[in-house]
């Protein structure tokens, strides 16, 4: 996301470049939550859930 920033003024549209990160940040969350569910049902341990989200 950095590079895309990087980019001269009217490159990309801002209204795009926020979109690509409303939707980045969006899948790391839903990612999260589902370690998280995993994690409540006992399928996994807090700490490799940690460690696959960290990935």
């Amino acid at each position: 996301m950095g590079r895309l920033k990087d980019l001269s003024a009217g490159t990309i549209p801002q209204h795009l470049l926020e979109g690509v990160e409303r939707d980045v940040l969006s899948g790391i969350r839903e990612y999260a939550a589902s370690r998280a569910r995993d994690v409540a049902c006992g399928a996994e341990a807090p700490e490799l859930a940690a460690l696959r989200v960290a990935d």
